[in-house]
């Protein structure tokens, strides 16, 4: 039994240590980029969970990927957490059949999680689109319309609506109205949401990924490969 399952590996999972560091990874203009420091303490401390036996070891990290979620340490109950999109614990809840239970992201300062909404998808209309007005019947059919809603439910994302929560709660199940609770509580506390992945860097998560693993194998150390992935980061940065 380990604690986590996976941890290290995902630009999400960096994403959220630079928010909790006062950074971001794609910074507005009022924001502060990610720099080196950062990256370097994410990846000490996600390669000190691994010595210490909070997570398991890269390889078997990356074969708990490829193994799905009914396979998957934490979809079998062999590891107590699993990081993931609030509405995801659905699945994982079926796979197992486990009751469980939504908490916080942890924070590096007491109480200063820096949770955000995080869309799921977005509904976005062609700039060339040959009926832009047709597709924005059917955008606003599809995120605010309650019949739609009651079809979706939540497993692709809770609907930012509160009319619209309102209205579908009753058709909700148990594992449904946890989610749909949890997304709620947050709303008091959650912080700015940050710029959406740049089109440039849509391949981010992948190269974070191969470059992270680098570091767990001890082909590089944590400086060197901070500084890779921060060159990565900036040329994959929006021009203003």
């Amino acid at each position: 039994m380990t604690g986590l399952d996976v941890f290290g590996q995902g630009a999400a999972e960096l994403g959220a240590w630079a928010r909790q560091s006062g950074q971001q990874l794609f910074p507005r203009e009022d924001e502060t980029a990610v720099d080196a420091e950062t990256i370097t303490s994410f990846l000490e401390y996600a390669k000190s969970l691994i010595d210490e036996g909070a997570t398991p070891g890269v390889d078997a990290q990356i074969e708990d990927v490829g193994a799905g979620v009914e396979q998957g340490l934490f979809g079998t109950g062999k590891s107590v957490f699993h990081l993931q999109f609030h509405t995801q614990v659905q699945t994982f809840a079926s796979a197992s059949g486990a009751a469980m239970t939504l908490l916080r992201l942890p924070a590096r300062t007491s109480g200063d999680h820096q949770t955000v909404n995080k869309a799921s998808m977005y509904w976005s209309i062609a700039a060339t689109s040959a009926a832009p007005e047709s597709a924005g019947i059917l955008m606003d059919f599809l995120l605010t319309d309650p019949e739609a809603a009651k079809a979706l439910r939540l497993e692709r994302g809770v609907t930012a609506f509160p009319e619209v929560q309102s209205a579908i709660e009753d058709e909700l199940d148990e594992i449904e109205r946890i989610c749909l609770d949890f997304a709620r509580d947050l709303q008091a506390e959650v912080s700015p949401a940050p710029r959406v992945t740049p089109a440039d860097a849509v391949g981010f998560g992948e190269e974070f990924t191969r470059i992270s693993q680098e570091f767990y194998f001890g082909s590089k150390d944590a400086q060197a490969t901070a500084q890779e992935l921060l060159t990565v980061l900036e040329g994959m940065q929006p021009a203003e």
